[in-house]
Formats: structure tokens, C-alpha cells, sequence
């Protein structure tokens, strides 16, 4: 059978199964389940079909349960320069790093601290929340790509994010009951307050849905250099009681808040070493995240941070403090 004959008898199929779709479709409520599993069974052949034309013509697998009015317009871009059959220039590399996405998430789970650490949320329900929140003005086509690994480039990223946040001490490592936890630590708490009241100039409104693109060169374990300009400035006595003050913190009695600029020049200082030794390799990366690991460990129990969190959680809300610059936004 010649190419054309076979293209032939594939458009004359797939003609087939779309009008078996309108039809069963048209049923609308009144579709008995006998309808239910005929539809089915034509969407699954629907879908065979889409998936052998993107094999064929070498396109990219899309996670299309990630919609979005960006997503589709990101399709309607000018390409005629470049080849689809060529991956090298099929793409675009617009899509979202795990550095890039790390300023917003902070304060995303800042707004969501006491959620995430009353219901102890699984880390794909936080990281599903997140994408819900910012896809439909921030996501093009490539950050829902299916890797080859079949997950979903957005997801993928934001598990990478997490990891990179975690090895810096700004994400809790342990909740009270010592299972693994996604919320912020003591160090990420005042950094994502620090970027509520103080936004980085070059950035979007950190509480907006459309976040982008900036080009930044990586701190220590793919992390924001801004991050880090954030703790050496919150080891400033005056800088970190700007903030108390200005949350009203300093009326909540919470434990060893006083403590702040000390434990920020401390963490301040690890960061250089840590920096230094990457630099000259005088340690590997392996070696270094369990050395932090146990630093921020001991950080915790030092200072009871991990008693200061829950008083935080219980006593101070993000999303009602920030509600009226929230709804502005």
C-alpha cells in the first residue's frame, strides 16, 4: 500500500470515530451507560490516533488536563523559521525553569502556610495548586510538555524547585510529627514576607498570577541569587525589626522572635563557606547538602524553631494580613 493510499484509510477512520463522537455526544444526559461505554471506547480510539500522528510527525506529547487561555494562545505565535521535524529548532525554551519559579512559590506557600501545615498537604496537591493558580496567565505550551520520563515539564520543574529550596533551609524538612513536610521553615517564612513587603523591582507583583521570565544567574543548588541578597539583608537588626514592626509581629508573643538577625547572620555565613567551598571545590554537592541538612537540624532545635512555625501558623494568617494588596493584583 502506497503512503498516500495508507494516509487515505487513516483520514477515512479518524473521519469515522469524530462523527461516532458527535453522535454519542449529541445524546447529551439522556447517553445510557451502553452509549457511556461506546464513547469511551471511541476517545480511546481518538486518542490512539492523535498519539501515532504525533510519533509520526515527531511532536510533542502535551499533558492537555493542563489548560489554559496563555496555553492556547502561545500557539498562535509566528513560526516560519522554524522545522518541526527538527527538535533542535522546534522549540522555543520558554518554558519555566525550577529557579524561576522559586520567588513566586515562596510566597504562595506563605499565603497557604496554615493549610499546608494544619492538613499536612502531599506535595502534589501543593504543587497542582500552584499551577492552578498561575496557568492561565503565566504558562505557554512548552510547560506542559510530557518529558520522557512521561511526567509534565510544569510538574517536573516545581518538584526541582522544591528540592533546591529544601537544601537551602528555606523549606521545613519535618513537620511536629516528624513526616515530611512541604512548608516553609523559619529562614523561608521571613524571606517571603520580606518579598511581600519589599518586592524585587524587576519582577511582577509577587501576589499576581502572571509571573515570567527573568534571566538570572544560579545561586548555590539551582537556587535565586535574590534569596540570598534577602538573608544577608534580614541579618540586618534594623532591616528584620522594619518587618516585625511592620506585621505586627512583635504583638503575637511568639518564641525567640527576637532571635531573628542572629539566626540570619549565622545562616548569612554558612552560605559563604558553602559558596566558597562549591567554588573551589574543596567539598562536593553530595557532601554539602548533608552538611546543611544537619546544620539546619541542629538550627531548629537550637532556637525551637519548629515550636516558633506552629505558634506562626496559629496565630498569624498571610492571606488575610496581604488581602487588600492581594485583591488589587
Amino acid at each position: 500500500m502506497s503512503e498516500s493510499d495508507s494516509n487515505k484509510m487513516f483520514i477515512s477512520e479518524f473521519t469515522v470515530i469524530i462523527n461516532d463522537i458527535k453522535l454519542l455526544i449529541s445524546k447529551g444526559h439522556q447517553m445510557d451507560s451502553k452509549d457511556k461505554h461506546f464513547l469511551m471506547q471511541s476517545l480511546y480510539l481518538l486518542e490512539t490516533n492523535i498519539d501515532k500522528i504525533k510519533n509520526d510527525y515527531k511532536l510533542h506529547k502535551l499533558n492537555n488536563s493542563v489548560s489554559s487561555v496563555s496555553i492556547k494562545k502561545s500557539f498562535l505565535r509566528n513560526l516560519p523559521t522554524l522545522n518541526v521535524n527538527d527538535e533542535n529548532t522546534y522549540q522555543f525554551k520558554e518554558y519555566f525553569n525550577s529557579v524561576e519559579y522559586q520567588y513566586w512559590f515562596l510566597v504562595f506557600l506563605l499565603l497557604n502556610n496554615q493549610k499546608i501545615r494544619e492538613n499536612n498537604t502531599d506535595l502534589h496537591k501543593v504543587i497542582d495548586d500552584f499551577i492552578e493558580r498561575i496557568k492561565d496567565e503565566s504558562f505557554n505550551y512548552e510547560d506542559i510538555v510530557m518529558t520522557k520520563s512521561g511526567a509534565t515539564r510544569c510538574k517536573t520543574n516545581l518538584r526541582f524547585t522544591v528540592n533546591s529550596l529544601r537544601d537551602a533551609g528555606l523549606l521545613s524538612r519535618h513537620d511536629r510529627n516528624n513526616k515530611r513536610s512541604w512548608s516553609l521553615s523559619y529562614i523561608g517564612l521571613f524571606v517571603a514576607l520580606s518579598i511581600c513587603l519589599h518586592p524585587d523591582q524587576r519582577r511582577n507583583n509577587p501576589f499576581a498570577k502572571k509571573i515570567h521570565k527573568l534571566n538570572i544567574d544560579n545561586w548555590i543548588f539551582d537556587v535565586d541569587p535574590e534569596l540570598n541578597c534577602r538573608i544577608q539583608k534580614l541579618s540586618s537588626i534594623e532591616y528584620f525589626n522594619s518587618l516585625v514592626i511592620q506585621l505586627e509581629l512583635d504583638s503575637l508573643e511568639l518564641p525567640n522572635l527576637k532571635k531573628g538577625p542572629e539566626i540570619f547572620k549565622d545562616v548569612f555565613k554558612i552560605y559563604q563557606r558553602t559558596e566558597n567551598d562549591l567554588k573551589k571545590r574543596i567539598k562536593n554537592e553530595d557532601d554539602i547538602r548533608i552538611e546543611l541538612e544537619q546544620y539546619f537540624k541542629n538550627l531548629d532545635e537550637k532556637y525551637e524553631l519548629q515550636g516558633f512555625m506552629d505558634d506562626v501558623s496559629l496565630k498569624f494568617n498571610a492571606e488575610d494580613w496581604f488581602r487588600d494588596i492581594i485583591n488589587v493584583s
